[in-house]
């Protein structure tokens, strides 16, 4: 079933690999919705159900999408169709493709939103101001006509430029050095929140877990949480898949993408939590922890401007990251069914999300009344891929590859041929088979309901 395909561009070593999946994964669910949803969901209790599901949920369902990518070698949707002609499989990456439009439309508003955060801190523009103004600065930023327009533009145009370069020159290169400058800073951050008084108790709300705080809400959260943080169901994974040569092992790049993405959200957790009870500050805030709060507790401690600016340049690189991910979904299809270039494809994919994230700016401000299913166009492009998009691509996937191409192909990409050791599989066939897609199910009815 091997594919003989015209050579197309890739990844030039196993760290721009995971450097980019890892890119692709860390972006704002682990450093605002991670925290948000830790805060709210009981802290370590939630902690401890997460990274179970990041094992066994999120871990397999990223194999499951790298095998479909570097099985076919080609783009979301031709991956189906070489892989399974003349069936009706052929369909199943469609979804993907109208997934990462909806995702991107609003998360290139959420990056807009994050650069010009940091603009403000660079202007020291939160000096002085209690919560209230914060608040009203906050709202301000984001009902504006003009403003959040401009800076989504912009950040489009910076997600364009690296995708334009193409796999090895472009995103690899942009990924290799933009992983470490995010971990320098996080890391900044943490060594800060550790040195405040009182920041030991952000270590045990984080660390220390109450199981009697476990609820079917909060299991439902962690697992949404695991399969957010890996990019899983939007047709990332497969498109990068497509780009890993076929003598890498795809187990260990995605135990070590996997890695890194958890302690990226450890890390963030520790940054903000420390932080947050060092101040007195509830830890259920949500995302006005990002916006409002942490601007506010900057101001407080010594050297907080710097931190201020650190912060939002951390959410600005990973908003860079995701979205460069993102994007290549579109452009990748668009090389391989269209024979375009990789310019006109990046321009067209790029011009067609601008002009859908227009509505998603303007949801708070001049279109907030213009509603769709009682959710304004943000919102309405949030729903429709956290809860509907997502859930019921990754349950195809997952099916996909448990039951149509079965052990001994599955087993043929991941031990390359027969050339390395997969000890995992057993478990990992099993897995996809019956647990993964009851559990899929849950989460798309509970998203639902």
């Amino acid at each position: 079933m091997r594919n003989s395909c015209n050579i197309r561009d890739g990844f030039g070593s196993r760290l721009g690999i995971v450097a980019a999946a890892a890119g692709s994964a860390i972006g704002f669910g682990n450093i605002l919705r991670f925290p948000y949803q830790l805060g709210s969901s009981g802290g370590a209790a939630f902690l401890v159900i997460y990274l179970i599901f990041v094992i066994l949920l999120g871990m397999t369902g990223m194999i499951c999408e790298m095998t479909i990518g570097r099985r076919a070698q080609r783009d979301v949707v031709n991956s189906f169709r070489i892989l399974s002609p003349n069936t009706l499989w052929r369909y199943a990456g469609i979804i993907g493709i109208f997934t990462v439009i909806i995702i991107l439309a609003y998360y290139i508003v959420l990056f807009g939103w994050s650069f010009n955060y940091f603009i403000m801190s660079v202007f020291n523009n939160f000096s002085g101001k209690t919560v209230e103004q914060l608040t009203q600065l906050h709202k301000t930023t984001i009902n504006g006509t003009f403003k959040p327009i401009i800076y989504s533009i912009l950040c489009m145009g910076a997600t364009a430029f690296v995708v334009i370069g193409g796999v090895k020159k472009g995103i690899e290169r942009c990924t290799k050095y933009l992983m470490p400058v995010l971990f320098i800073i996080i890391i900044m951050l943490v060594i800060k929140g550790l040195t405040l008084e009182g920041s030991r108790k952000g270590l045990v709300f984080l660390f220390a877990p109450d199981f009697s705080k476990i609820t079917p809400t909060v299991i439902f959260n962690a697992l949404g949480q695991s399969l957010f943080d890996l990019s899983l169901g939007s047709g990332i994974m497969i498109t990068y898949g497509s780009y890993i040569s076929k003598r890498e092992n795809l187990g260990i790049i995605v135990a070590q993408t996997a890695i890194l993405n958890t302690c990226v959200s450890l890390l963030a957790g520790i940054a903000i939590f420390t932080a947050v009870f060092a101040y007195g500050i509830a830890p259920t805030e949500g995302y006005s922890l990002s916006y409002i709060v942490l601007p506010a507790v900057f101001q407080q401690m010594t050297g907080g401007y710097f931190f201020s600016i650190m912060f939002f340049l951390l959410l600005s690189l990973a908003g860079l990251t995701v979205s460069i991910s993102i994007i290549e979904v579109i452009v990748a299809y668009l090389i391989d069914n269209f024979k375009l270039s990789r310019l006109v494809s990046t321009v067209i994919s790029a011009s067609v999300v601008g002009l859908l994230s227009i509505p998603c700016a303007l949801s708070f401000g001049v279109m907030k009344n213009i509603t769709f299913l009682g959710r304004n166009f943000f919102d309405l492009c949030d729903f429709l891929s956290g809860n509907l998009c997502n859930p019921i691509a990754s349950l195809i996937w997952v099916i996909f590859v448990a039951w149509y191409l079965g052990y001994k192909n599955v087993k043929d990409e991941l031990t390359n041929g027969g050339s390395l050791s997969a000890p995992y599989l057993p478990i990992f066939i099993n897995i996809i088979k019956y647990i993964s897609p009851v559990i899929i199910i849950f989460v798309f009815i509970k998203g639902l309901v």
